[in-house]
């Protein structure tokens, strides 16, 4: 099962879910000591309209065809067709700043938020809650930790991202597992600093890989025995925001500063390096402003019905790459988004892609972006 890739959270790290069981803050990895709180619904905000201000950051499809949508601040969203229902902390949910939405084999939902992890069941909303905090600095300041030992993956897996490493949920219980140190690196770390072993994004790929992106070192690949890092040509230094793999094999790593990289599974590439359009004064400054016709700060990365690759940039609005006349394509508020911050690209069962911005969802049905209002032609 693929998973897409999510942002840097400091998840099950809970200030408001915090009526959950704490685990213990020993250095150990291995099963978590999570506790589970089942909320009690409360109301509904139904309406015919999606309307929000909030930055959307993730949009997917569930097994029924429903939509769902993840904003920062307005909860959570569904769409069934003809009606929005709203869900947020004052329906149960955990946090109304929702940052990816999964679903498991059994069609429950999986959301991770800013205060933790929350499951919905069509019943109930279930919140995940750990002491993640004390766990992860942990392992910081202790490299010595016997990764092969605690790691492993079964075909279901969902996985969070978290500090230093991630959090793998089997089906019945979660297992915190850090990061493995490279051999290159023996510098202690110190836990007021941002651990480069943090991972801001989780991927598993076809044949059952799991990569994950971190804050600085590059990606690093668990193949079900071992590890192997990615971190050359400039991989390394930002924060891995995103990774995918296309329909041909090829693996997409999005950097926030340096661009998108390819791995063929020879080779790495800097993609942006190669078509002359990096930020390099964002990378020497971290000024932040909008800069179209850059490809350099990346947070999704999808592919369409074509073949064409898909970008995502929080300054610079998206791309489209097709590999077959190797033509890049910007697009930008001046072609119909509803902002150059895109959060979020998601291909939905018919081949729509529905694009997350700060100002609410798009849609692009290959010719052009509709902002998404449920009063316009998309329908499901």
């Amino acid at each position: 099962m693929l998973r897409r890739c999510c942002p840097f959270l400091l998840l099950l790290a809970s200030a408001s879910c915090n009526e959950s069981t704490k685990s213990n803050s020993s250095n150990e990895a291995g099963p978590a000591t999570i506790g589970a709180t089942q909320a009690t619904f409360r109301s509904f905000k139904s309406d015919s309209v999606f309307h929000t201000n909030k930055p959307v950051h993730c949009i997917f499809q569930d097994k029924a065809g429903s939509f769902w949508f993840g904003t920062e601040g307005d909860g959570l969203c569904r769409y069934d067709g003809t009606r929005f229902t709203w869900f947020t902390v004052n329906e149960g949910l955990c946090s109304d700043f929702v940052w990816t939405i999964d679903e498991d084999k059994n069609g429950k939902l999986w959301l991770s938020t800013r205060d933790g992890i929350c499951r919905y069941d069509d019943t109930a909303f279930t919140w995940f809650a750990d002491d993640g905090i004390l766990r992860n600095r942990g392992y910081a300041l202790s490299p010595k930790i016997d990764t092969g030992k605690v790691w492993q993956r079964t075909p279901g897996d969902l996985w969070f991202s978290a500090n230093s490493g991630v959090y793998r949920y089997d089906g019945n219980a979660f297992t915190f597992l850090p990061l493995p140190r490279r051999e290159s690196d023996n510098s202690p770390r110190s836990a007021d600093r941002l651990n480069p072993y943090t991972v801001y994004c989780t991927y598993t790929d076809k044949a059952g890989n799991v990569w994950c992106g971190t804050q600085s070192i590059g990606v690093c690949r668990y193949d079900g025995k071992s590890f192997a890092w990615f971190d050359e040509e400039g991989l390394s230094g930002p924060a891995v925001r995103a990774v995918f793999q296309d329909s041909k094999g090829n693996m997409w790593f999005g950097n926030n500063g340096a661009g998108v990289f390819r791995y063929d599974g020879k080779a790495l590439t800097n993609f942006t390096a190669a078509h002359n359009v990096s930020n390099e004064r964002f990378l020497r400054t971290h000024f932040v402003m909008d800069t179209p016709g850059t490809l350099a700060r990346i947070w999704s990365i999808a592919e369409d019905d074509a073949g064409s690759i898909w970008f995502a940039t929080i300054d610079a609005g998206a791309w489209r790459y097709d590999p077959s006349s190797q033509v890049l394509t910007n697009f930008t508020t001046k072609d119909g988004l509803a902002s150059n911050v895109v959060n979020s690209i998601y291909k939905d069962k018919s081949g729509g892609l529905w694009f997350g911005t700060n100002s609410g969802a798009c849609r692009f049905d290959g010719t052009r972006f509709t902002t998404f209002t449920g009063t316009d032609s998309i329908r499901l």
